[in-house]
C-alpha cells in the first residue's frame, strides 16, 4: 500500500528478520505454526507481522483487545479460529501467557546504542539530539521511472517551493495514500509531494476550540479524542474515538490522514466519510431533555444530501422524548431523505430505512432509561462491539497405539510458512530479460469485435509486444475438450466474438506488471451487434434456449395424505473462491523449450494445453508447482488460461514471462462458484412428512457448459431424506457471465442448500420443529446414521433448554431478536483419479523422501503422507520430507480437487511402503533386529532398489457418505440488519482421522468460507453485464471477528471408511454444505420480528442469495408505528 518512495528513513523489520532457520525461530512463529494456525500459509507472515507489530507497540493486550486487533486481517483457510487460540496466548489476561522475552531489546537507548533499562531521570539528564536534528534540512527529489518527480518536503513553505518550480498543474499531496483501496489510481499526477514529515500539519492545540492538523493520522487522532475526552467541554469525544475506532484497518489508520480521508470526500461527494460526519455533527445540543440546537448529518445516501435540515429544524425547541415528537419527526426525516441508487452499495430502500432506524436508535441511546421501554432497551446495544473473545472446543478420539497414524500433530512444513521461509510461484526470482503479462478486457457484455487498435499502448514507454487469437501457433484453447474435467474448448483469447463483460481479447507484454497494466486499458477496440446481457439465472431459467436437461430422478411413489401443498422458487448465486495467491505463472525459455512454474492444482491441463496452444512437443515442456495460496477449486482449470499466456508471450520472445493477475481481473474475467435457482412443489401431511415432491434446479455455467460440475450434485440432490416420493430434475443453464468453475464442493453444496431449504419451508408451514421434520423425512434406510448423530447433537448442544432460552429472550426484547436452527448433512463424493507417487530412500542415513501428484495448497495432503510413511515404515515423521511436483515425476495426473486427492495418496503412498517393505524382508531376516538405518544400509550394499513407485487410476473410488449435523445460534439486530452468530455445534463423521488438527482445520476452514457464502459475499453486476463488486472495498469475505463466538466441533466417535483409506473419510469439502444452517438461523430471528409487526411465522418469505445486512433489515418488515418511547 506504502509507496516504497515514502519510506524514506524509516526501520523496517521483515518476516525474516524476527526468526529465520538460522537464527531461530520467534516465538510467535513457532506458536501459530504448533496450533496449526496456518494451512495454506500465503497469509500467515502477514499475520505473524501483524502481531510482531501490534505487541510491540503494547505489551500489555489482553485477549480481546487482540482479537478486535485483526478485525479486519484476512484468511481464506483456517476459519480464524486456531490463528487468535494462538495468539491470544501472549495477552496478560491468558493463563500461564506466553512471553516473547526479545520484545525489550527493541527498545534502544539513544544515548548508549545498548538496551534500554528505562532507569534514566529525565530531569538530570542532557537531552540527545541527532544530527539531522540540527543540519538545515532540504527537499529530497526523486526521479521516477516513469519521467514523475517525487519530493520529500519538511514545511509548509518546502510544499509551495516545489509547486512554484514544477507548476501546479499536475501534482498530488501525498500522506498515507490510502484513498487508492476506496478509488484506485489508474495515473498519478507529474508531481508528487510527500508531506508526511510536515510537522506544521501534525499540530493539536486548543485555542477556544481543539484544532488538530490535517496531517494527523487517524491512529494519531483516536490518542487525541482519547485524551481530550477527559477535558471539560470535550466529553463528547469519546464518541468520536468510539466511532472511529469501527473506521479502517489499522495499518490503514496508522497512515490515513484526517485531511487525507476529507479529500476523498471532496473529490468523490458519495464516499461516506465517517470523519466528515463526525466533524458535521459538532455543535448539537441538548438540555434537559429539550432540543437546543440540532445537526444530523447522513453519508452514503447521495452525493448531495449530507444534512437532515428540515429535521433539525422541526426538532429544535421540541421536548425530544415524548412519542408525539417522535412520531412527528420521522415522518418529517423520512420526507426529506434523498437517497439514490449507487451501486455496487445496497439498495436506496435499504439505506432510507437504515438511516430512519439509526436516528431512532441514536434517539434510544441518548434517551434516560425511565422514558425507554423495558423491551426496547436492548436497542442501543452495538452487537459488534459487545462481542465477547470468541472461544472454541474440538473433540475427538485419537489412538496412541496407531501414531503417527491418527496423532494429532501440526503441518510437516507449518513452521516455515509461518516464517515466510515457504516459497510460491510468485516468490522466484525476477530473471534476466523478464516481462510482464497483462490481459486486454471487453468492455461490452457480448457482440463481436469490429477492430483493435493497440497503437496507443504500443506508444507508451515500456511496452513491448500485443498479441490477439492471430498470433497462436496452434488451438485457441486454454481448456482440452478430451476429458472427464473439460469436454469442449474454451477460448484463450476472443476469436472475435464477445461472450460476457471483461472477456480476455488480448495480451500486453511490458517490462513492469504496472506498465503492462496501464497499457491494457489505452487498447481501442469497436464492438457491434451488442446486446442487452442476462446474468442472473433466474430469469435465463424461463428461457429454453438457455436450459439444457441433465437428468431426471423419477419419484417411485406418490404419498395420499396432503394436507398442505407448498410452492416456492429460491435462488443462490456465485462466490468468488478468493484464493491469497492469485492466479500467477512464470515461465521461462530452456534448451528443451519452456518451464513453466504456474500456480495449479492440475499439472497437466496445463501441460498439454500449452502444448496444443503453442503447436511444441509435451516433453519439451516442464511444468512445476511447490505449494499454492489457497485453491479451493479455483485453480483447476482457470489459472491454466494465466499459464498458457504467460507462455504464449515467452515462446513469443523467447524471454522469461511473469503474469500476475490482480484481484480485479481476476474476479471480472474468471468465474466463481456455480450460482443456481430450483422451484418446488411439495405436498406434505400434517406431521411434515412429503408425499408427493417436484423439484426443478437449474446450474448457470456462466456463457458455456464445459466442466461437468453439475452432475456432481446428482449424487445427493435428495441430502439424506427418502427419495422415493422426489421427482427431480436437474438443467444445465447459461448466463451472459464468465465460465462458472469449480470451487469448493461444487454442486453439491446447491443440490444440499435445495433439499435442506425445501424442509425448513415445511417446518414453518406447519408450524412443526424443523428437527423433527427432518427426522420424519430421514431416508431410515440407507442414512441412519444421522439418527444417532442428531441425538448426539441434541445432547452435546443441550439443545431443549437452549430452544426455550431463544423463545424467552425474544419475548423480552423487540430489537434484538435469535434463531436456534439445525440442518443435516450426506455428503459423497464418487470421482476417480489417477496420480502417481514415489518414494526414495537414502542408504548414507535412512532418510525418506517422497513426490506425489497432488499438490499442497493449505489441505494437509503432504501431512498426511508424511504421517502415513512413517507409520508403514515405522520410522519418525522427521525422516521423511515432501519433493516438489512436476510432470516428469508426476506425468498425466488428474487434479488435486474435491478432497479426493488427500485420499488416494494415501492409497499411493501404502502402494510404495508395502512393496519396499516386501523388497527390504529378506535383508531384514538376515540381521538381529537392526536399527532403521543398518537395515538401509545393508539393503543398499545388497544392491536393493531403494526407490518404489505407486499408482493409482481410476480403480479407486470413493464409495463412502460423510455426514453431519450442525446447530447454530444467531442474534440479529433488527434496526440494523447485523448480526452475530453466538455458537455453533458441529458434528461431522470423519472416520477415523488420518491427521485430527488437519482435519479440524478443514472442516472449520471450510464452514467459515461458506459462512461468507451465505452472508456477505455478494456479487452485484451492472445492468451492463459489468461485475461491480471486484475488489475487498466492496466484496467482503469473512473476517476473524465474524466467525461463532463459542464454535464447537466433534468428530463422530467409532466411525470407519474402508481400510483402503485407513478408515478416513473427505473433509474439506462437507462441511461447507453445512453453514447453510447459519441462513436458517437468522430466518429463526427475522421471523421473531416480524411477528411483533403482526406477520405470522407461518408466512413464509423468501431471500436470494446470501442473508446480507440489507435483506435481514428489510425482511423484518419493521414500520415507523413500531418505534416509540414509554408512555
Amino acid at each position: 500500500m506504502v509507496s516504497i518512495t515514502s519510506c524514506l528513513d524509516w526501520e523496517i523489520t521483515t518476516i525474516e528478520k524476527i526468526g529465520n532457520r538460522l537464527k531461530g525461530y520467534h516465538p510467535l512463529q513457532t506458536t501459530l505454526a504448533e496450533n496449526n494456525g496456518s494451512q495454506c500459509g500465503y497469509c500467515s507472515p502477514g499475520w505473524v507481522m501483524a502481531m510482531y507489530s501490534l505487541i510491540h507497540t503494547n505489551p500489555n493486550l489482553t485477549m480481546l483487545e487482540i482479537e478486535q486487533s485483526f478485525g479486519s486481517n484476512v484468511c481464506r483457510c483456517t476459519g480464524y479460529r486456531p490463528i487468535l487460540k494462538a495468539f491470544k496466548k501472549f495477552a496478560k489476561d491468558y493463563p500461564n501467557a506466553y512471553e516473547i522475552p526479545d520484545i525489550e531489546d527493541l527498545s534502544i537507548c539513544e544515548k548508549t546504542g545498548k538496551k534500554c533499562n528505562k532507569t534514566c531521570d529525565e530531569e538530570d539528564e542532557w537531552c540527545v539530539i541527532k544530527k539531522e536534528d540540527v543540519m538545515q534540512h532540504k527537499i529530497i527529489e526523486i526521479p521516477l521511472q516513469d519521467h514523475k518527480k517525487w519530493f520529500r518536503v519538511l514545511t509548509v513553505n518546502d510544499i509551495f517551493e516545489v509547486l512554484n518550480q514544477e507548476g501546479y498543474d499536475s501534482y498530488m499531496l501525498v500522506a498515507g495514500n490510502t484513498a487508492k483501496g476506496a478509488y484506485p489510481i489508474k495515473e498519478y499526477p507529474q508531481t508528487l509531494i510527500d508531506i508526511s514529515d510536515v510537522s506544521e500539519l501534525k499540530r493539536t492545540f486548543i485555542d477556544q476550540n481543539l484544532v488538530i492538523g490535517g496531517g494527523t493520522t487517524l491512529t494519531e487522532a483516536l490518542d487525541i479524542f482519547q485524551h481530550m475526552a477527559t477535558q471539560d467541554y470535550f466529553e463528547y469525544l469519546l464518541k468520536f474515538y468510539q466511532h472511529l475506532k469501527l473506521v479502517a484497518h489499522i495499518a490503514v489508520r496508522n497512515i490515513g490522514t484526517i485531511a487525507g480521508n476529507l479529500m476523498i470526500k471532496h473529490q468523490h461527494n458519495e464516499f461516506p466519510s465517517d470523519i466528515f460526519l463526525l466533524l458535521e455533527t459538532v455543535g448539537a445540543e441538548l438540555t434537559l431533555e429539550k432540543v437546543q440546537l440540532a445537526r444530523i448529518a447522513y453519508g452514503g445516501l447521495s452525493s448531495t444530501f449530507i444534512r437532515a435540515a428540515a429535521t433539525e429544524k422541526y426538532l429544535t425547541g421540541k421536548e425530544l422524548f415524548t412519542n408525539d415528537t417522535l412520531r412527528m419527526v420521522l415522518q418529517v426525516l423520512k420526507g426529506e431523505l434523498k437517497v439514490v441508487e449507487i451501486p455496487p452499495n445496497p439498495s436506496a430502500a435499504y439505506r432510507k430505512q437504515l438511516a430512519i432506524n439509526l436516528f431512532y436508535k441514536g434517539l434510544l441511546s441518548i434517551c434516560p432509561e425511565d422514558k425507554i421501554p423495558e423491551r426496547y432497551s436492548s436497542a442501543v446495544i452495538n452487537l459488534h462491539e459487545n462481542r465477547p473473545v470468541s472461544q472454541g472446543i474440538q473433540v475427538y478420539d485419537t489412538n496412541p497405539s496407531l501414531w503417527p497414524l491418527n496423532q494429532p500433530l501440526p503441518k510437516v512444513d507449518g513452521l516455515i510458512l509461518c516464517a515466510g521461509e515457504a516459497k510460491y510461484t510468485e516468490d522466484m526470482p525476477s530473471l534476466p530479460e523478464e516481462v510482464y503479462g497483462a490481459f486486454v478486457l471487453s468492455t461490452v457484455p457480448n457482440g463481436k469485435i469490429v477492430s483493435i487498435d493497440p497503437s496507443k499502448a504500443l506508444a507508451e514507454n515500456g511496452v513491448i509486444a500485443f498479441y490477439t487469437a492471430k498470433d497462436i501457433p496452434g488451438e485457441n484453447s486454454f481448456t482440452p475438450n478430451n476429458t472427464p474435467v473439460s469436454i469442449v474448448f474454451e477460448p484463450l483469447l476472443s476469436d472475435g466474438v464477445i461472450e460476457y463483460y471483461h472477456q480476455p481479447i488480448a495480451i500486453i507484454v511490458a517490462k513492469t506488471r504496472k506498465i503492462a497494466d496501464r497499457a491494457a486499458e489505452l487498447i481501442k477496440i469497436i464492438y457491434s451487434d451488442v446486446r442487452k446481457p442476462i446474468v442472473d439465472i433466474k430469469i435465463a431459467k424461463r428461457d429454453p434456449r438457455r436450459v439444457f436437461l441433465l437428468a431426471t430422478m423419477p419419484a417411485t411413489e406418490a404419498g395420499r395424505e396432503v394436507v398442505k401443498i407448498i410452492k416456492g422458487e429460491n435462488t443462490i448465486y456465485g462466490q468468488y473462491p478468493f484464493t491469497m495467491e492469485t492466479l500467477v505463472c512464470v515461465t521461462k525459455p530452456t534448451e528443451e523449450g519452456l518451464e513453466v512454474n504456474a500456480a495449479t492444482q492440475w499439472l497437466d491441463i496445463v501441460h498439454e494445453m500449452v502444448s496444443r496452444v503453442l503447436n511444441i512437443k509435451q516433453n519439451r515442456i516442464d511444468v512445476k508447482v511447490r505449494r499454492l495460496g489457497g485453491g479451493y477449486g479455483f485453480k483447476v482449470t482457470r489459472v491454466s488460461q494465466t499459464a498458457v499466456a504467460c507462455s504464449l508471450v515467452a515462446f513469443k520472445l523467447n524471454k522469461p514471462c511473469r503474469f500476475i493477475q490482480s484481484l480485479s481481473t481476476n474476479m471480472r474475467a474468471m468465474g466463481k462458484r456455480f450460482p443456481c435457482s430450483f422451484d418446488y412443489e411439495a405436498g406434505v401431511d400434517n406431521t411434515g412428512v412429503i408425499q408427493y415432491l417436484n423439484v426443478n434446479l437449474y446450474e448457470d455455467n456462466g456463457y458455456k457448459i464445459n466442466e461437468p460440475i453439475a452432475s456432481l450434485g446428482l449424487v445427493v440432490y435428495n441430502n439424506c431424506y427418502d427419495s422415493k416420493r422426489w421427482n427431480y430434475k436437474c438443467f444445465n443453464g447459461i448466463t451472459d457471465t464468465a465460465k462458472n468453475s469449480w470451487c469448493r464442493s461444487p454442486s453439491t453444496l446447491e443440490n444440499i442448500a435445495m433439499a435442506e431449504t425445501i424442509l425448513e419451508r415445511i417446518s414453518y408451514e406447519l408450524s412443526l420443529d424443523p428437527l423433527q421434520v427432518r427426522l420424519s423425512n430421514l431416508d431410515y434406510a440407507n442414512h441412519n446414521d444421522l439418527k444417532e448423530m442428531t441425538s448426539t447433537l441434541v445432547e452435546k448442544a443441550d439443545y431443549n433448554s437452549r430452544k426455550q432460552d431463544v423463545q424467552s429472550f425474544n419475548s423480552q426484547n423487540r430489537w434484538k431478536k435469535r434463531g436456534l436452527r439445525f440442518s443435516c448433512m450426506r455428503w459423497k463424493s464418487s470421482a476417480a483419479s489417477y496420480l502417481d507417487a514415489n518414494l526414495s530412500v537414502y542408504h548414507g542415513d535412512g532418510t525418506v523422501s517422497l513426490t506425489h501428484g497432488g499438490i499442497e495448497m493449505g489441505q494437509g495432503i503432504n501431512t498426511k503422507a508424511v504421517q502415513l510413511c512413517a507409520y508403514l515404515l515405522n520410522i519418525p515423521v522427521e525422516k521423511v520430507q515432501i519433493k516438489p511436483n512436476d510432470t516428469t515425476i508426476s506425468p498425466n495426473s488428474f487434479c488435486t480437487a474435491a478432497s479426493i486427492t488427500s485420499q488416494v495418496i494415501l492409497v499411493n503412498i501404502r502402494q510404495c511402503c508395502e512393496e519396499l517393505l516386501k523388497r527390504l524382508a529378506p535383508i531384514r531376516a538376515q540381521m538381529i533386529n537392526p536399527t532403521w538405518e543398518e537395515l538401509i544400509k545393508k539393503a543398499f550394499e545388497a544392491s536393493v532398489d531403494l526407490q518404489t513407485h505407486g499408482f493409482v487410476g481410476n480403480n479407486y473410488l470413493n464409495d463412502y457418505n460423510v455426514y453431519g449435523v450442525t446447530l447454530a445460534e444467531v442474534e440479529i439486530d433488527v434496526l440494523t440488519g447485523e448480526h452475530e452468530i453466538l455458537r455453533v455445534d458441529l458434528l461431522q463423521d470423519v472416520g477415523q482421522s488420518v491427521s485430527p488438527e488437519i482435519d479440524i482445520g478443514q472442516i472449520e476452514g471450510a464452514f467459515t468460507m461458506a459462512l461468507g457464502y451465505w452472508t456477505s459475499e455478494h456479487l452485484v453486476y451492472d445492468l451492463t453485464g459489468e461485475l461491480l463488486t471486484n475488489r475487498t472495498w466492496n466484496y467482503h469475505v469473512p473476517l476473524a471477528r465474524d466467525i461463532p463466538q463459542n464454535f464447537k466441533v466433534y468428530f463422530r466417535k467409532k466411525s470407519y471408511s474402508t481400510d483402503v483409506y485407513f478408515g478416513s473419510k473427505m473433509t474439506g469439502e462437507p462441511s461447507v454444505c453445512m453453514a447453510i444452517v447459519i441462513p436458517f438461523a437468522i430466518r429463526e430471528a427475522i421471523t421473531a420480528a416480524r411477528l411483533e409487526n403482526g406477520i405470522p411465522t407461518t408466512s413464509w418469505f423468501n431471500i436470494d442469495g446470501p442473508y446480507t445486512v440489507e435483506e435481514i433489515c428489510l425482511a423484518t418488515a419493521t414500520r415507523l408505528q413500531d418505534f416509540r418511547f414509554k408512555d
